[in-house]
């Protein structure tokens, strides 16, 4: 910690060391029992986060200062804690709060080094020495802090928004921030919004640098009241992401060249079939040319977005295009898979369709395939998948198991570390997946 950052233990007093936890401390690990301690000893307003859905402790002068109990964890300070907890090695972080000038935050860190929660400090305007703390925090802040009067004129520029926006203070303040933004109406509708007293979530935008360059930001805005509760302006925190804006251009062009080097070893693989196979499209040929095609449309769909998954309806409605879409009925909730788990899913539901074609539902107008998803709700969660035919001819067993069976029965079960049932009923083929959620959204390959 630099000398200008305050030392979180100053700047609290009369603590102490409680010799027994609230039940809800249990289990927690030791960094963040002796957090709480300090959280409920000490005189000034804090809280402690130990995740987006985990324990949320604050102490009586948060309740008293902000009028809510600390559960009740504004959604500004919220997302700041997780970027703490995800970045530990920023050690502080400053956000505008409506009920203080600023919240200080510092991962709380255990023997390892790692951040398994994060405390919040309130830093109130009432006294001197909170002021002048608040003041100190501003100033050495390494993210852009600003702010704005009603007029959205800039009334305040610390150092981090002079190294940001190479602008020294004095040749902003008193002109509009709209300065700073190649999207003018764009941003004085957000501050408005602000000043109005409505909430607006953080968001990624573009400002401009003093030397005309496009600079990726995220901003944080939140009202300044005064004492009396009216808003007479607006604190603006800007934050750098260019790193993660490029990284994420990357990683599209990364994808889009892997997505076309697949295309390619499948077209290989499709012409050396061809050339083994002879020119006659045999029957043989024909099913191994369908499993390629499946294969890619799949691929397809797992490229699209990577990073979050791929959308289960997505999937299977691509995977059962060639087929009587009329003669598919399908529902379930919105689920997102991972890429392993899409793939074994598209191969999967399109030997599923194929058998049904040959012999089963598909094989006459008259003939339905149902399929539904859903998740239970566990724990652990599960994803259920049920392949019905229904209106087919009487469906006997196979004599053998080829190769469509081991995919449905083997492989599926396999990649997804779940079961598969597979029952060739005589008023149609019933298939039942059951696999743990965490396998189904995994994204390790």
């Amino acid at each position: 910690m630099s000398d200008r950052e305050p030392d979180v233990r100053q700047l609290m007093q009369g603590m102490d060391q409680p010799n027994s936890m609230s039940g809800r401390m249990e289990g927690l690990p030791l960094c963040l029992r002796q957090a709480s301690s300090l959280v409920q000893a000490a005189i000034a307003p804090m809280v402690m986060v130990t995740g987006p859905d985990g324990v949320i402790l604050g102490n009586e002068a948060w309740a008293r200062l902000t009028g809510r109990q600390a559960a009740d964890l504004p959604e500004m300070l919220r997302a700041a804690a997780q970027d703490v907890l995800d970045h530990p090695a920023a050690r502080s972080l400053l956000v505008p709060c409506d009920k203080a000038p600023a919240a200080a935050l510092w991962p709380v860190l255990d023997e390892a080094g790692q951040a398994q929660g994060v405390l919040i400090l309130l830093i109130a305007s009432s006294e001197p020495q909170d002021a002048a703390c608040a003041a100190a925090i501003i100033a050495g802040a390494e993210d852009a802090v600003l702010s704005v009067d009603r007029h959205l004129r800039i009334t305040s520029w610390n150092g981090g928004a002079r190294r940001l926006f190479g602008h020294a203070a004095e040749e902003v303040l008193g002109h509009p921030v709209t300065l700073l933004s190649p999207h003018p109406d764009e941003d004085r509708a957000t501050l408005d919004l602000i000043l109005h007293g409505e909430r607006v979530a953080t968001r990624q935008t573009l400002w401009l640098r003093k030397d005309g360059k496009r600079l990726h930001v995220s901003l944080a805005v939140s009202p300044i009241r005064d004492r009396a509760g009216q808003i007479t302006g607006a604190a603006v925190i800007a934050r750098d992401s260019s790193a993660s804006h490029d990284l994420e251009r990357l990683q599209k062009v990364l994808i889009g060249e892997m997505k076309h080097r697949v295309k390619n070893v499948l077209s290989t693989v499709q012409a050396i079939a061809r050339q083994t196979m002879g020119s006659e499209r045999t029957e043989a040929y024909v099913t191994f040319e369908k499993r390629i095609l499946a294969l890619g449309r799949a691929q397809d769909l797992i490229t699209r977005d990577a990073s979050e998954g791929v959308d289960l309806q997505g999937v299977v409605a691509s995977v059962l295009a060639p087929f009587p879409q009329s003669q598919f009925r399908f529902e379930g909730p919105p689920v997102r898979v991972s890429s392993r788990a899409a793939v074994a899913l598209a191969l999967g539901l399109h030997e599923l369709a194929t058998n049904a074609v040959k012999y089963g539902a598909l094989s006459v107008r008259s003939g339905c395939v149902r399929i539904r998803w859903a998740v239970t709700a566990g724990p652990p969660a599960e994803f259920v998948l049920h392949w019905r035919e229904e209106g087919g001819p009487a469906v006997a067993p196979p004599q053998r198991k080829g190769f469509g069976t081991v995919v449905i029965q083997d492989v599926l079960a396999a990649e997804l570390q779940g079961r598969v049932r597979l029952i060739h009923a005589e008023e149609g083929v019933i298939c039942d997946l059951t696999a743990p959620m965490a396998s189904v959204q995994e994204q390790e390959l």
